[in-house]
């Protein structure tokens, strides 16, 4: 199977064709949802649209941008970018694009950099043996175009004086003005009028027809909110594990041996507490003063007291007491 077509024998080649006029879709509904929400949100919105599935570590570099926006890190770590359009798409234009071809490939498999693709202005079928660079060019559609999935583009492997570059390449485009435009690509970048292109390959096709789905209609574009809810979870369950480790017993109580405002404030200890409070509490007054004197004055008093005579004085007291039952 190749990555667009039917077989090894024929290729469909992507619609290149343009709007003609304005059209609300799904796709410019979501970008303008994403100029409202944080950074970590779109973050999530972006790469459910570019990937179609959050990857461990796109989920990670999401719940860094969560705690940022939060203001829960250091403030001083390097974040990933975050694409400013939830798809790269720009809003419909009212000038037709169309795309003429595509040459000069460079750092794309095995395709020689002479080989191009001359597309017709109705339908362009591209067929060949396996291995002739069908699939090759496929991929830098899907990278360059609007396109479900991301597939890596590998260099030659077998020409060991291949350079590691990124994968470039140059689109040939007609703006509807009768002069075809070049517009240069390397893997990696997004460019506004190539996002226009919709590319559908056979890795969409595979999730629609190779995976176990519930039967059902979803209309194009909002499995993205599933996916969305499902990194969002992930996100929940790091915060929760962080929260978990952070958390401590509250073991300040221990140093009140009395029950009191103090003490019933402090055993309560926790995130909620009102500081502003704690601090009153904390507050040392006139009235702390003389309570501090008076716990001293009779410390002072049993200290200098003799313990002989406060046996003598305990023992007349008890014969008193029993010559009154008497």
């Amino acid at each position: 199977m190749d990555e667009l077509g039917n077989g090894g024998d024929a290729l469909a080649a992507p619609d290149a064709a343009g709007e003609e006029g304005p059209q609300t879709t799904i796709w410019s509904e979501l970008n303008a949802w994403g100029k409202s929400i944080a950074d970590w949100q779109r973050y999530i919105i972006s790469h459910a649209v570019r990937d179609g599935t959050l990857t461990d570590a796109r989920v990670e570099e999401a719940y860094r941008l969560f705690l940022r926006d939060r203001e829960l890190d250091n403030g001083d770590e390097k974040l990933p970018d975050v694409p400013d359009s939830v798809t790269g798409r720009v809003d419909a234009e009212g000038t037709p694009l169309a795309l003429r071809a595509i040459k000069s490939l460079k750092n794309v498999n095995a395709i020689p950099e002479v080989s191009q693709i001359i597309f017709g202005p109705q339908l362009t079928v591209i067929y060949g043996h396996n291995g002739a660079g069908k699939s090759g060019f496929a991929r830098i559609f899907s990278c360059a175009c609007f396109s479900r999935s991301s597939p890596q583009i590998i260099r030659n492997i077998y020409d060991d004086q291949a350079r590691d570059a990124p994968a470039t390449a140059q689109f040939v485009v007609d703006r509807g003005n009768g002069f075809d435009e070049d517009i240069a690509f390397t893997d990696g970048d997004e460019h506004d009028d190539l996002k226009r292109v919709s590319v559908f390959d056979s890795y969409v096709a595979r999730i629609h027809l190779g995976k176990e789905n519930e039967l059902g209609f979803q209309p194009a574009g909002f499995d993205v909110f599933d996916e969305a809810v499902r990194a969002i979870g992930l996100i929940t369950e790091r915060l929760e594990a962080a929260i978990h480790a952070r958390t401590r017993p509250n073991k300040f109580d221990q140093l009140f041996a009395d029950p009191g405002p103090v003490a019933v404030e402090i055993a309560a200890l926790n995130a909620k507490s009102d500081t502003a409070e704690l601090r009153g509490l904390a507050t040392f007054g006139d009235a702390e003063k003389e309570r501090l004197d008076e716990v001293a004055r009779q410390e002072q008093e049993l200290l200098t007291k003799s313990p002989v005579e406060t046996l003598k004085a305990l023992a007349i007291a008890k014969t008193d007491i029993e010559t009154l039952q008497k």
